[in-house]
């Protein structure tokens, strides 16, 4: 085997500014290197928190209105009370705040303010045909015994 030794005589020189030009360009790759990780990371964190916020707080789309520091769950369950006037009246307070700013919770107020009335005159107008029914158990109505039936030929399989 044979061993080639270089001597400064089998070197070329290189024109100027070559070996900063090169350095320059590895400087550049190993900062568009660095930036790519540090992307990759930054994309990663962002995503994970993004993704813990959507899922732990619901979406403005999915969010019930809230007027008068009441939703119209809330509103929808006190409703009764509210109308048949044994709400608290903090209670009272939100929901009438609520209703002025809710179009579906007034329509809802509506509707259960006249369904009592309309309900009442329709009981009132069939009173007059309504007949009470009799009190106590119905009475039995006498049937003949078998005895009876068979002692008379009266009774036919």
């Amino acid at each position: 085997m044979t061993q080639t030794n270089s001597t400064a005589d089998d070197w070329t020189p290189i024109p100027p500014g070559s070996l900063l030009a090169l350095a320059s360009r590895l400087k550049t790759r190993r900062q568009m290197r660095l930036v790519g990780r540090v992307g990759v990371v930054a994309g990663v964190v962002v995503a994970a928190i993004g993704l813990s916020l959507f899922s732990m707080s619901p979406t403005s789309s999915m969010q019930e209105p809230n007027f008068g520091g009441i939703t119209c769950t809330e509103v929808h369950r006190v409703m009764p009370d509210v109308i048949a006037d044994r709400a608290n009246p903090d209670v009272l307070r939100r929901v009438q705040d609520h209703v002025r700013q809710c179009a579906a919770c007034q329509k809802l107020m509506q509707n259960m303010q006249t369904a009592p009335r309309e309900t009442a005159s329709v009981d009132r107008a069939n009173a007059r045909h309504w007949q009470p029914h009799q009190q106590g158990p119905r009475p039995r109505q006498s049937r003949p015994s078998l005895e009876v039936a068979l002692a008379n030929g009266s009774f036919s399989p």
